[in-house]
């Protein structure tokens, strides 16, 4: 294998390793921002069941929650059915038991409700149910498709992938953006850029994707329904900029910085046996680095 600085050299290894500097200059550079956005959904739910006479709670268990919601007979089928057309939901079974407060219910029914997914597809297995009420952001990760942020607490924990599926899958947070989610819309654009550089198995980048991908990091930082007005999106913007220009020198740490995002990515995603190969290499290439 090449040694790193002539790695560096390369202009498609370096484009990807831009590219993913990119992404961390994005993440910052929407973290408050989501953040707000997340702890006012969190307000705007606790407001809307304390309305309610809700009290709550933080004993339930998502395994044993019945649901707001009741099971439909078809009478096609003959069969029981979820409203919400969820396989496995707990409406289904009889076992079930509800919410003594009422609260773990609504919360769980308004996350069904909003998820923009057809049908709605939230991640159980990101949650802690018990902490609804405290961490707004056990709710938000509810809307991140992936697995593997049962333990992350604050927005610093969360990827960008995560940060990116919170927008594009709550519809509470929609009208946040000035910009009309339609999977075509910049936030997806922006997420497939980002899956395009950190699955890359060759680790190369052309300059093509490589302006293509930034232009759609700044285009939605400069979100004119709030981002634009966001003094660490526009910092985020100008150090993308920068990159783009070429003003910021690649360095080694860089490219370790990177590739540290790829190996969490890995183990969050299981990376199956024919991508094994590929994070020996990275792995190698790490070691290198770091001597």
């Amino acid at each position: 294998m090449d040694k790193i600085e002539d790695q560096l050299k390369k202009p498609l290894f370096k484009n990807w390793v831009k590219g993913g500097l990119a992404y961390k200059y994005l993440k910052v550079g929407l973290e408050t921002f989501t953040d707000d956005a997340v702890h006012e959904e969190h307000s705007r739910l606790l407001k809307d069941t304390k309305k309610k006479n809700i009290e709550v709670c933080n004993k339930c268990s998502l395994n044993n929650l019945k649901p707001k919601h009741e099971k439909e007979f078809i009478r096609q089928t003959r069969q029981y059915s979820c409203p919400y057309r969820q396989t496995r939901c707990n409406c289904l079974y009889s076992d079930k038991i509800e919410c003594p407060k009422g609260f773990c219910n609504e919360i769980h029914n308004e996350i069904l409700t909003n998820h923009a997914s057809n049908p709605p597809a939230p991640n159980w297995k990101n949650t802690h149910i018990s902490e609804w009420s405290i961490h707004p952001w056990e709710i938000a990760k509810c809307f991140i498709n992936a697995p593997g942020y049962i333990d992350k607490k604050t927005v610093n924990d969360i990827d960008i992938a995560g940060i990116l599926h919170v927008f594009i899958n709550n519809m509470r947070l929609h009208p946040y953006l000035d910009c009309l989610l339609n999977h075509n819309d910049i936030i997806n654009k922006t997420l497939q850029g980002r899956n395009m550089i950190f699955h890359s198995p060759s680790m190369e980048l052309t300059l093509d994707d490589f302006t293509a991908t930034t232009d759609n990091m700044i285009t939605l930082l400069k979100d004119k329904k709030g981002l634009y007005l966001n003094e660490n999106a526009q910092k985020a913007v100008e150090n993308i900029k920068q990159l783009k220009r070429n003003d910021i020198y690649i360095t080694t740490q860089n490219e370790v910085d990177v590739c540290k995002e790829i190996k969490q990515l890995e183990e969050v995603t299981n990376a199956q046996q024919n991508t094994l190969k590929y994070i020996s290499q990275k792995q190698e290439l790490q070691k290198k680095l770091i001597k």
